[in-house]
């Protein structure tokens, strides 16, 4: 009897996750705390998430795991989501644009969407046109 097996893509802007996880959880938290406090200031993070400078020392030094509930202590208190801590980010200004997201309020986020539609419909609109002029 076989088995038929579902086949899934990962989309690429998740394909990182599962290489580096640890590297970009803690490039995202020193970005955030230099953006933040001026400059990396563990003893500060670990006062303003509640947590022990031994969960905040083990976000830095990359060897070990954290939990879950370390990761979203970290995030609210550098003003972004969890899953935000775990995404590659391309620039400072993507950061910029999450932690605007998480602050701005419903209209805000309204605004942002739209913009968000609207740069993906240049970009749709450029691919087909590229394609048309292949064909």
């Amino acid at each position: 009897m076989s088995v038929n097996r579902i086949r899934y893509t990962i989309p690429a802007t998740l394909r990182h996750v599962g290489e580096q996880p640890k590297k970009i959880l803690w490039e995202n938290v020193k970005a955030l705390m230099v953006e933040k406090y001026g400059a990396e200031n563990l003893n500060r993070l670990a006062r303003e998430s509640k947590l022990g400078p031994g969960s905040v020392s083990r976000i830095k030094a990359m060897r070990t795991s954290v939990g879950i509930d370390v990761v979203a202590k970290a995030a609210k208190a550098l003003g972004v989501e969890p899953w935000q801590l775990l995404m590659r980010q391309a620039d400072k200004r993507f950061l910029t644009v999450l932690q605007a997201w998480n602050k701005s309020g419903e209209r805000g986020r309204d605004l942002l969407t739209v913009a968000a539609d609207a740069a993906m419909r240049v970009q749709d609109d450029n691919r087909k046109a590229g394609k048309a002029d292949e064909g």
